[in-house]
């Protein structure tokens, strides 16, 4: 690839990557469809333009049928041809077939969008690292702060764009606040990879310092765990390599704490000050969500060893996860959602409730969807069987590998991977946040191919 096409490819990259993250539609009134809908045609979009675009660049006068026989497929690249095309072919044999290819409704990640963004991936991955990439990161990182800051003080400047009755917290341009924390988590240590053979300068803490401070006042578990053993990684490793000043990993460790600490009080004080509706957040302390969580991983293995091919295809496990337990378990898991006491009487269909409190005789109803099984191993044997699964973990083994050829480089990939790699052990692929995250494992790739010196780093940071 030419330098001049690589400019502008690499711009074009950037300038995609800052319209997924920030894009609003402009119609409907509800969560998934001003943020969800969408993801899914910019993403289709984004993959077919930019296709082309490099195709034209990489034949070059030949056909295309000649550069494919000319060219050597990676194992990586086909370990995640194979792992797509079974998501598809699970999506072709489920009993929901709809929504496992395009998603349900209310979060639509279906195995269309999965396989879109392994092909964005894949995209990201054959252009060399640029600044107006490194600038898109930054740019998106500093707005995702400032709206997080003001919602988390109840000043919601996308109130008129995103209204949903179950959120107080529209979680910016992410959709919920737990979902802002796997954003943040994804950040929070991307910057130790961009500057592993650079200072770390005034822009670095900057810039993970933007990160900490939206994952604090997300106060989401899972996304603050990841980030913590990140950073304890990144001191063992700083031992070892020696490519950072000795304190900064523990500098960062201390930044984190400190607005772990502090933020949340602070913002809580300013809503009370203001007057203003107050956010909604999670005590660190609470094990309410884990118990639920149990549940649901054990309806996900029975729905495994039910169908352990071909599994029940993407976002159909609200359709079956209640009915893939016995029904004290799924009772259970309905009375620790709802907070209901043991003796009070309940009845469900489905996903679907009916109780009536003590010495009452009106009967309430509602529902309760579970997108996915909220962890990203025990949906991947719903969703796709065991065979889905064995997949899955060959393409992590290999991107590890691959990784691993690049000496301590490699490291540095794994290191800013591990956060929403934890995460997504407590919660699931989202539109508004997942394309991110493969779209900078292609980032990734692309630099440990690159032969780039510190110095051409330098001018990319700089």
């Amino acid at each position: 690839m030419n330098a001049s096409f690589s400019t502008v490819y690499s711009r074009a990259l950037a300038l995609f990557l800052l319209l997924l993250i920030l894009t609003v539609a402009p119609v409907a009134t509800d969560l998934p469809g001003r943020l969800y809908a969408v993801r899914l045609p910019l993403i289709l979009g984004g993959v077919l333009v930019l296709s082309l675009i490099y195709t034209a660049q990489v034949t070059r006068g030949q056909s295309l049928l000649s550069v494919l026989r000319a060219s050597r497929p990676s194992p990586l690249l086909l370990a995640g041809a194979a792992y797509g095309g079974w998501a598809l072919i699970s999506a072709s044999q489920s009993p929901m077939s709809g929504y496992a290819f395009l998603g349900a409704p209310y979060l639509q990640f279906g195995s269309v969008m999965l396989v879109g963004c392994l092909c964005l991936g894949g995209l990201y991955s054959r252009a060399p690292l640029t600044r107006p990439l490194v600038v898109a990161l930054q740019i998106s990182t500093a707005v995702m702060l400032v709206l997080t800051v003001l919602e988390s003080m109840g000043l919601r400047p996308l109130a008129a764009l995103i209204q949903s009755p179950r959120m107080t917290y529209p979680a910016a341009l992410v959709g919920h606040r737990p979902h802002l924390g796997g954003w943040f988590a994804i950040m929070s240590l991307v910057p130790v990879f961009f500057y592993r053979n650079h200072p770390l300068d005034r822009g670095f803490w900057w810039w993970m310092g933007a990160a900490f401070a939206g994952l604090a006042l997300a106060t989401t578990s899972a996304a603050t765990l990841g980030v913590l053993l990140g950073l304890l990684v990144w001191l063992a490793l700083n031992l070892k390599t020696k490519r950072h000043a000795p304190l900064a990993p523990a500098a960062a460790l201390i930044l984190l704490i400190a607005a772990l600490f502090i933020l949340p009080d602070v913002t809580r004080q300013a809503t009370v000050t203001l007057n203003l509706p107050a956010a909604g957040t999670k005590s660190y302390a609470s094990t309410y969500t884990f118990q639920p969580r149990l549940l649901m991983w054990k309806a996900a293995a029975n729905g495994a060893a039910q169908r352990p091919v071909f599994g029940w295809g993407d976002e159909t496990f609200a359709y079956h996860g209640f009915d893939l337990l016995s029904e004290a378990e799924a009772k259970r898991l309905f009375r620790l959602e709802l907070g209901l006491p043991a003796d009070q009487p309940l009845w469900y269909g489905g996903y679907t409730y009916y109780t009536r409190a003590k010495g009452e005789q009106d009967v309430s109803n509602g529902s309760i969807i579970y997108a996915r099984a909220h962890n990203v191993l025990a949906d991947e044997a719903y969703s796709h069987g065991w065979v889905g699964l064995t997949l899955l973990f060959a393409f992590l083994a290999l991107f590890v590998a691959r990784a691993y050829q690049s000496r301590s480089d490699g490291s540095y990939v794994l290191l800013a991977t591990l956060p929403y790699s934890v995460y997504l052990l407590a919660w699931f692929f989202v539109p508004t946040v997942t394309p991110l995250f493969f779209i900078l494992l292609g980032v990734m790739v692309s630099e440990l191919r690159s032969s780039a010196s510190p110095s051409n780093l330098k001018e990319v940071i700089a």
